[in-house]
Parts: C-alpha cells; sequence; structure tokens
C-alpha cells in the first residue's frame, strides 16, 4: 500500500505565481498545455449531461504540507526532483471530459503526455460511493461508470471533493501516485489561442456540425490555416470523425498541442503575453502546484523544448455497451506495460526486427503512389506488407513510424529516410506497425 502523501492547500498568490512561472516554462510546458485549454479537448459538444463544475479551494483531504527552513534553503537547497506526475483536467460550466497525465522526467527533461479515454470503463471503490450517496449525491451502487463520471458524481456532493475523487481513481487506475492537479476552465483555450495571434494547423478532414438548440457551428476546411480561439475550439470539439472514431479525434488533438506549444513557447511570445497569461492564472485554472514547487523546476526553464513532449492514449481492446451506455474497455495489460515504459521509465527496451510483423502503410503525401512505392522498398528488403491505403489524419512533413511495443521499427527507419518512430500503444491492434508517408515522400 503506498503512503499518503499530503498535500498543500492553494491559496491566490501560490495559484498566480504557480501558473504563472509554469506558463512561462516551469515544469518544462505541463501547464502551459493546461493554460492552452488542452483541457477542454474531450468535451463534448454533442449533448452530454449538464453539471455545475467550480474550482476547489483546497488540495486533497484539505492538508497543508508544512516544510522547514527558510528562503535561502528554499530557492537554493533544493534536492533533486523526482519524476513528477500531474493530473490534467478539462472543465467548462458543464463538463470534466479531458484528461491527461503529464510525467516529467527530470534527467532527459522529456514530458510524456498520456490522454485518458473519458469512456473508459472503471469501478468506483465502495466506501466512496458510500461516502458520496450519504452525502445526498447519487451515485451507481455498483460502482460501474466512466471515468469522466467521477468528476461529476463527486461535485454533486461537494464541489470540492472532484479533484480529490478524480485523482485517487486515476492513481488507482495507473497504479502511480500524482504529486499535482491542474484544471483548467474552458475560455482559457480560445483566449490564450486569440492571444499569441492563432495557430497555424493543417486540419485534417472537412468539419461540418451544427445544433441550433446549443448556439454551435463548426465549419471548418481541411487543409493548412490560421485557426482562431473561436475555430481552433471547434477544430478540437468536432467528433464527427469516419466511423465515429474517437481514437482519430484524440490524435488531432495531440496534434494540436504541439502545435500550440510550438507557437506559444517562442520568447517573443512569451514576453508579449504575460498579462494574458496572469488572466488565465488568476480566472482560468485551479491548481495545488504552489509557491514552494516552483524552485524544484526553475533549473529547467531552459531546457524546454517542444520536441521533448510526447504524446500517448491509454491503449484499449474494445468499446461494449453497459446498462445502455458506451464504454472503452481498457487493454489493463498493455496499460501497465505503457505506465512502466512512458510514465515510470522502468520498461526494458529490446530491439525486435521487422520481419514476420503486420505493417501497413498509409500515403499521407502530396503524391499518389508512395504507399506502393514504399510497399516495393520494404519487400526488396525483406519485409512483408499486409496492407496500404491513403491517411485521413493530420499530415507531416517527415515519414511517420507507428509502433505497437517499444523497440520495434529501427530497421524501417534505416529503408525508409527522414523517418521519425512514434511509440502507439494503442494503434490499431490488426497491424504491429503503421507507416504514414510524409508530404517529403521516400526522397
Amino acid at each position: 500500500m503506498r503512503p499518503t502523501k499530503k498535500k498543500r492547500k492553494k491559496t491566490k498568490v501560490g495559484l498566480f505565481v504557480g501558473t504563472l512561472l509554469t506558463t512561462l516554462g516551469v515544469f518544462l510546458g505541463v501547464f502551459v498545455v493546461a493554460a492552452a485549454g488542452f483541457s477542454f479537448l474531450a468535451s463534448s459538444p454533442y449533448g452530454d449531461s449538464d453539471y455545475i463544475s467550480e474550482g476547489s479551494t483546497r488540495a486533497r483531504g484539505g492538508i497543508t504540507e508544512n516544510r522547514p527552513g527558510g528562503i535561502i534553503n528554499t530557492l537554493f537547497n533544493r534536492p533533486e526532483p523526482e519524476r513528477s506526475f500531474a493530473l490534467i483536467m478539462g472543465v467548462d460550466d458543464t463538463r470534466t471530459d479531458t484528461m491527461m497525465v503529464a510525467a516529467f522526467d527530470p534527467v532527459t527533461s522529456e514530458i510524456n503526455l498520456v490522454s485518458l479515454p473519458r469512456d473508459s470503463h472503471v469501478i468506483m471503490p465502495p466506501e466512496r460511493v458510500a461516502q458520496l450517496r450519504s452525502m445526498g449525491a447519487w451515485a451507481p451502487q455498483s460502482g460501474v461508470m466512466k471515468l469522466n463520471e467521477v468528476h461529476h458524481f463527486a461535485l454533486l456532493a461537494d464541489r470540492e471533493l472532484a479533484a480529490p475523487f478524480l485523482m485517487m481513481q486515476v492513481e488507482e487506475l495507473l497504479g502511480i501516485e500524482l504529486n499535482y492537479y491542474v484544471r483548467v476552465d474552458l475560455d482559457a483555450f480560445k483566449f490564450l489561442v486569440d492571444q499569441i495571434g492563432g495557430v497555424h494547423f493543417n486540419v485534417p478532414i472537412r468539419m461540418f456540425y451544427h445544433d441550433p438548440l446549443q448556439n454551435l457551428r463548426i465549419d471548418l476546411q481541411p487543409g493548412p490555416q490560421l485557426l482562431d480561439g473561436y475555430n481552433a475550439l471547434n477544430m478540437v470539439r468536432f467528433r464527427s470523425y469516419p466511423a465515429g472514431d474517437d481514437f482519430a479525434r484524440m490524435r488531432t488533438q495531440q496534434e494540436f498541442l504541439r502545435a500550440f506549444i510550438s507557437q506559444a513557447m517562442s520568447v517573443e511570445n512569451i514576453m508579449s503575453n504575460i498579462p494574458a497569461f496572469f488572466t488565465v492564472a488568476m480566472n482560468y485554472v485551479d491548481t495545488n502546484f504552489g509557491l514552494t514547487d516552483i524552485p524544484n523546476y526553475l533549473r529547467f526553464i531552459g531546457s524546454f523544448n517542444a520536441d521533448n513532449i510526447n504524446t500517448y492514449t491509454l491503449p484499449h481492446t474494445h468499446t461494449a455497451i453497459i446498462g445502455g451506455a458506451d464504454f472503452v474497455i481498457l487493454n489493463e495489460p498493455a496499460v501497465r506495460e505503457l505506465v512502466e515504459d512512458v510514465l515510470l521509465g522502468v520498461a526494458v527496451v529490446n530491439e525486435q526486427t521487422s520481419e514476420d510483423l503486420r505493417i501497413q502503410i498509409l500515403n499521407g503525401g502530396n503524391v499518389s503512389g508512395l504507399a506502393r512505392s514504399a510497399q516495393e522498398l520494404l519487400e526488396m528488403n525483406g519485409l512483408t506488407v499486409a496492407a496500404i491505403g491513403d491517411y485521413q489524419g493530420v499530415r507531416a512533413d517527415n515519414n511517420r513510424i507507428f509502433v505497437s511495443r517499444r523497440g520495434m521499427g529501427g530497421d524501417i527507419r534505416d529503408i525508409l529516410k527522414n523517418s521519425n518512430i512514434i511509440y502507439d500503444p494503442s494503434l490499431n491492434p490488426r497491424f504491429d506497425i503503421v507507416i504514414v508517408i510524409g508530404r517529403l515522400g521516400l526522397d
């Protein structure tokens, strides 16, 4: 059983200073992600149940941690930080539907972001269900619910229970202890995108959705364009992907996240938008990351690089209807592997040949026939390609080699120049490796 870690009570000063400085690079972008409004990414515009979501004013259990030492000790005598974990939650006035766990590695300065599918099947422990029901709130007696419902049911009982309950559920799901949480209001996203002058992004598909009852109109053409806050928000909220592929939507969101961070974290944007970051910190962000946490991460500001941010999604096996509701059933062995690998960094990686693996090649370039040409090139080198086709997602310049397990794809990268290997445990289970040819082609 893991020891209970005391949490610090949030203060207005801690909220402002913590969020402002982290927005400028502290914790290497984790809270840039939050302040950017990545929080909203899984929020649905399609009629989810409404409930009021307000900011918490205390950390888990309301316990304040007392730390010894004065200002000299606080600023200059800090221990080397260990890996840190933060739960990033997206809220607006009705939903808490985006959940990500961010892991910071102080050795490599990498941040791994793992998206948690909102419909993930979880079971709330009986004692927490009983606590909510004893407070007059409804929660299913069985404890069976979607992950994004944990915050909702706890909020019905006491708004200050919502973040702690979700933190505990995620800790039990992943088997790790979370250090921090960040909840960000939906409006922060639109505000900051507009403040940096918009974000250049390649919209992957035609996006159109109109709901006059919600006064909602999404109307975006595919292709590279400059998105303002309103249209960027509409793009990441759009859900009508082919075959209802919610994971395609997550991939679009993750690609947009990287684009936003690359553009928002330029020195020019940081210095010119300090008032905007101040506004976000004071009005949109709720976190238990406090003033005394800042010195642990100040030393890493200079090493921030958007290329050090890696994005993942919890792997699943299938979806199922339970009690009339659609659930995502997580792949528990693959989840454990992902946690050990990308969050804890303890997995052993062995290089693996691509012979006898199931390979798919998709043309994500600007010229027809690239997938077929890549197939011929791989087969000349003794590999077998199971399928080829056209890529419908976000396009990139370089070739991308998506692999389902660490250690795969190295021999393919030697064959296909200008290629990057991307570990994706949520890859289509029909294939071990999916290659997406980029706009630069095979030259």
